[in-house]
């Protein structure tokens, strides 16, 4: 619940990377849905998860990504926040972690929810993000992911 006591739409979400010549690619995935909108993996909670669990569902359902093929790095995480469909009156937070995509053998296997996907850099994927609290997200993933090299 918000401070106003609006309720929150809660959701998780895993930002899964892969290292590129001395940079970083993310996932991004296009949604089937009209708005065709670009985002990371990730999904509402649902009734008994947590958004750690709804990560690791949803990033199953989406792209085919068990933990099996991701390094998933726990020790960072970063809830943003922002109002869904702009509207004011539906406040969502969004948890993510990091993933590395460690299987290369492991094939992105779409659902029906997303139309195609890509691995894109960081400028890109701040340029195509659904919403702009993803900008200081993506950086501050960024930052995090060069520090730890």
């Amino acid at each position: 619940m918000a401070p106003d006591g609006k309720e929150v739409l809660r959701a998780g979400g895993f930002l899964v990377y892969r290292p590129v010549k001395g940079s970083f690619e993310y996932l991004y995935l296009r949604s089937s849905k009209p708005s065709k909108h670009w985002s990371p993996t990730k999904g509402h909670v649902d009734p008994g998860e947590d958004e750690r669990e709804a990560a690791v569902r949803e990033t199953k359902e989406e792209v085919g990504l068990t933990p099996d093929a991701l390094k998933i790095d726990d020790t960072f995480e970063q809830t943003v926040f922002y109002n869904y469909q702009n509207d004011p009156n539906k406040p969502k937070t969004i948890k993510w972690w990091l993933a590395e995509f460690a299987d290369n053998n492991t094939k992105i296997k779409l659902s029906k929810e997303h139309s195609e996907f890509k691995w894109v850099p960081l400028e890109e994927a701040i340029k195509i993000a659904s919403f702009d609290a993803m900008e200081p997200f993506m950086r501050s993933a960024e930052k995090y992911l060069k520090s730890k090299r």
